[in-house]
């Protein structure tokens, strides 16, 4: 998918590799487990600059059929596979669409502002049936200098 590579592209930043991200990883791990626990969701927390994803999940992810058995599950990518196959085709492509727009807007915005802003999408996931549920998808960014965290978050 071309989107996919154009978001590798702005998201996994290879310019920055040799530079140290400023921002302390374990307190945006807390903040997608304590996000996890009052909304009963499923976070992600990908951590672009080392091409990895931390999830926090909740009783959802049993509904949507998602085992993860650690807290937080490590993945070795910022794609969460596990989720994305279970995403319907059509909102996959609209999530990834508003996930390029909403990295651009972030971009634009002035530093300062860039947290108070975060982009909100119902999307549909199947569930342990099979059948496909609408979940609320909510996607925060955190920048530094060299490096951007994101949170993405699933709920009912």
């Amino acid at each position: 998918m071309e989107i996919v590579k154009k978001l590798n592209q702005v998201l996994l930043q290879e310019q920055y590799d040799n530079k140290k991200c400023m921002m302390d990883t374990e307190v945006y791990k807390n903040i997608a487990d304590m996000y996890t626990k009052t909304e009963h969701s499923i976070a992600v927390l990908s951590d672009m600059q080392n091409n990895r994803s931390y999830v926090f999940s909740s009783g959802i992810a049993l509904e949507l059929g998602l085992n993860f058995q650690d807290r937080p599950t490590v993945i070795d990518s910022i794609w969460e596979e596990e989720i994305l196959k279970k995403m319907h085709p059509d909102d996959k492509l609209k999530k990834y669409i508003h996930e390029l727009r909403f990295f651009e807007f972030s971009l634009e915005t002035d530093p300062e502002k860039r947290s108070e802003f975060s982009v909100l999408s119902r999307i549909r996931i199947k569930n342990k049936d099979g059948i496909y549920k609408f979940v609320v998808h909510r996607m925060f960014y955190f920048f530094s200098p060299y490096n951007t965290i994101t949170i993405c978050a699933l709920s009912v």
